[in-house]
């Protein structure tokens, strides 16, 4: 009888012990480091404080990053584990496909290259500008995002943005994200 206490007694402390293991191990889990610099912070059109806020993590499994702070050159620092890259690059990827969806059944068609330096969005006269805006504010700001867990120096992120009259063919705008751009009435006139 005291033998098999005994035993029973090893057999809890075992799966007591590997319990502990498992979720420590998990609780430690390696995190990297990633910096969205100034550019792409003020390309999401939000401050550092409204970034940390939207991303601070609550402690629980659904967090976007492990931690976030402050850059002191107006960037936004954050840690993330590989599990939470993957579901920002998984976000990332499903965000560009929908908007590339819904540009064309606007009419029009969305390109990104395929290391997000590059963004061609070809649009009508007539078709929705709001959610064109929209469209294109997500693509720019998933795309910097991409190279950023990609692992591009901050000071190297860029994105060249075409856009292009789709009825003519005609390049109203094809700038850097440094330059910026804007579309008048005069760039609709074939």
């Amino acid at each position: 009888m005291t033998n098999k206490k005994l035993v029973l007694v090893l057999i809890t402390l075992i799966i007591i012990s590997a319990f502990i293991f498992i979720t420590g191990c998990a609780l430690h889990e390696k995190t990297t480091e990633y910096i969205f610099p100034e550019i792409v912070v003020n390309a999401t059109g939000q401050t550092q404080e409204s970034i940390i806020e939207e991303l601070k993590p609550s402690g629980n499994r659904d967090d976007l990053v492990t931690s976030i702070r402050k850059g002191t050159d107006n960037s936004v620092i954050v840690e993330v584990t590989n599990k939470q890259r993957e579901k920002w690059l998984a976000d990332i990827e499903e965000m560009i496909e929908q908007c590339e969806k819904d540009a064309k059944a606007d009419g029009g068609e969305i390109n990104v290259n395929e290391n997000r330096t590059e963004f061609v969005n070809k649009i009508r006269k007539d078709a929705d500008m709001v959610e064109g805006v929209k469209r294109s504010m997500l693509v720019t700001t998933r795309s910097l995002q991409y190279q950023i867990f990609n692992g591009v120096d901050p000071n190297e992120i860029k994105l060249r943005t075409i856009i292009i009259n789709i009825q003519n063919n005609k390049v109203m705008a094809d700038a850097t994200l440094e330059e910026g751009y804007s579309i008048d009435a005069d760039d609709w006139e074939e």
